[in-house]
């Protein structure tokens, strides 16, 4: 796993997520965040954009309609969150 939290533990990895959200959402700020991991892009993001190895281009837009706040374990729990990440693996195994 690369990306801003690879480096930690999983507890204060999930622990860096949840500051950053509160964060973020006080703030209203417009952030784009790079991330190798597809749940931690569905969890932080609004929208995800994929990228192809090589040359970099983006391929997909997909927007992700899930409500706010998203508690980490939407990413285990919530069938919308399940189908991002089943459509976005696809999208990644085919461009």
């Amino acid at each position: 796993m690369v990306g801003p939290f690879a480096a930690l533990d999983a507890q204060n990895r999930a622990l860096q997520k949840e500051a950053f959200l509160s964060l973020w959402s006080a703030q209203g700020a417009t952030v784009i965040f790079v991330t190798h991991d597809l749940a931690e892009a569905i969890l932080l993001g609004d929208r995800v954009m994929l990228m192809s190895h090589r040359p970099g281009r983006v391929v997909a837009d997909v927007p992700i309609d899930i409500p706010r706040p998203k508690p980490a374990e939407a990413q285990f729990e919530n069938a919308r969150f399940l189908e991002y990440r089943s459509q976005l693996t696809g999208l990644l195994r085919t461009k």
